[in-house]
């Protein structure tokens, strides 16, 4: 009703992936990764076209912002990612790099996770500072 019709009710949608996660711990029930509004993939990109189109505007892949429902947007790095979501993650880790910098970090990224490594912030840092040497 809030997005659609702008009618706000008072409900505090905030708290809504907090309230679940309560629930699954008090139930024993996991939260299945995908499952709409709360699911903690529901607002994870990681292909380089559709990440361009997030960072550029996000209703593009997502109806709502996520912080709408007390969720987070998630770029998450791989074999897909391209130049927008690696700045992207650097300028969130306040990392500055030179473009020529940027395309290795890029190519470095892409390999890593092609043998198989999850590309988390540690993992992330470690390349930028492998790569500013």
């Amino acid at each position: 009703m809030k997005i659609l019709y702008g009618k706000d009710y008072g409900f505090k949608t905030k708290y809504i992936k907090e309230l679940s996660d309560l629930v699954s711990k008090a139930s024993g029930l996991p939260i299945p990764y995908n499952k709409p509004v709360v699911g903690n993939n529901v607002f994870r990109h990681e292909s380089g076209i559709h990440v361009d189109a997030v960072i550029e505007e996000p209703l593009c892949y997502e109806p709502y912002l996520p912080e709408l429902v007390g969720q987070k947007r998630q770029l998450v790095l791989g074999k897909h990612s391209g130049c927008r979501a690696v700045r992207a993650k650097l300028n969130e880790c306040e990392l500055d790099v030179t473009n020529d910098e940027l395309i290795e970090i890029v190519r470095q990224v892409k390999k890593q996770r092609e043998e198989g490594k999850y590309i988390n912030d540690q993992v992330f840092k470690e390349i930028v500072k492998n790569t500013k040497k």
